[in-house]
């Protein structure tokens, strides 16, 4: 059975031969898959120079509502109140905000060992 995490080496080595076939089947198998914090944030880590933005768009939407949905309680969570406004968590567009509390999640992904 082929792991998420080489449908995305294998995503990345298609868009780099430009091989659009298999980009797009690769995308299509990730979508299919059940989200995990993993897949979001390794997604959410992809290189904004895939030649397919369009249809890694879909994915990346999918992995960016998993994580605000996971984190959707992040008041509550002892290390966001920490930081508080002074890493602006209160300020900036959406986008920023979920970007920075996903990079948060990844720096607390390594060490808790997972979501």
């Amino acid at each position: 059975m082929v792991t998420p995490s080489s449908l995305l080496h294998i995503l990345l080595a298609a868009d780099k031969f430009e091989v659009a076939s298999c980009v797009q089947y690769c995308i299509q198998l990730l979508i299919k898959l059940p989200m995990t914090c993993d897949i979001a944030l390794s997604c959410l880590d992809l290189p904004s120079c895939v030649s397919h933005a369009d249809a890694l768009q879909q994915l990346t939407d999918l992995a960016k509502q998993y994580i605000a949905v996971h984190f959707r309680d992040i008041e509550k969570i002892d290390w966001a109140r920490s930081l508080g406004c002074s890493l602006g968590c209160c300020c900036g567009t959406e986008d920023e905000r979920l970007g920075r509390a996903a990079a948060r999640a990844q720096a607390d992904r390594g060490k808790s060992g997972g979501c």
